[in-house]
């Protein structure tokens, strides 16, 4: 796995300091995360499940998800991480899920005694971690409250907080598939495009690829999400 950069379709690059370098970064992320990057080819698991939880990381360049596998043989995704998107945290000594690159994917890991010393010495670092935990956890909150959801709401609040995460504009160009969505969203693959097709139909999207998608109304979908 990546703790010891040995994996296959992983691989350290020289190193240099990314902070504030990523286009939609938070600058709250300038203070932890500097260091080497690590390049991670598509479908390359980063940790698994199990792992000790050595590090943190910040996604300089790609898009990385998080899942488990469920006893019934399912996958269920618990989130996605684009961009200056930092993920790795965890309430015990072992990782609960397993992260994957999505493409082609380039990472800043730290390790999290680095970081805990840092915060130890540092007030604003200490809030800055704080933070991004609270983060987290809303984010996590968020997805639990989805899944109880109808399909299409289901549908309508990814398409709505990818818009905001890629900060893209109205043309989405997503780093995941079908499958992915599917596993994230708690539906079968027929389930997503089945209303991806309605959304189109009627005139909410326009699906430009199976993975450009330009948002049409996003009134509508914001009233379907409800």
């Amino acid at each position: 796995m990546l703790q010891n950069c040995q994996a296959p379709g992983i691989s350290r690059l020289p190193p240099r300091h990314v902070c504030g370098s990523v286009q939609h970064a938070s600058p709250a992320y300038s203070i932890l995360f500097h260091g080497s990057l690590v390049h991670v080819d598509k479908a390359a698991e980063i940790y698994r499940e199990g792992d000790a939880t050595d590090c943190l990381y910040k996604v300089q360049t790609g898009a990385v998800c998080t899942h488990k596998i469920l006893m019934d043989g399912r996958r269920q995704i618990a989130s996605f991480y684009l961009p200056g998107d930092p993920f790795g945290f965890a309430d015990g000594k072992t990782q609960c899920f397993t992260a994957e690159a999505l493409a082609a994917t380039t990472l800043l890991p730290i390790k999290r005694t680095s970081i805990g010393l840092f915060a130890d010495r540092n007030p604003e670092a200490g809030a800055e971690l704080t933070g991004l935990v609270m983060s987290e956890l809303f984010r996590a909150h968020r997805h639990l409250l989805m899944l109880s959801q109808s399909a299409p709401a289901r549908m309508a609040t990814f398409l709505l907080d990818m818009c905001e995460r890629l900060n893209s504009g109205y043309r989405l160009e997503l780093p995941m598939g079908r499958r992915h969505i599917a596993d994230y969203l708690g539906l079968t693959v027929e389930t997503v495009c089945r209303n991806f097709a309605k959304f189109e139909q009627n005139g909410v999207i326009a699906l430009e690829s199976s993975r450009r998608i330009l948002l049409r109304d996003l009134e509508c979908l914001k009233s379907i999400s409800e």
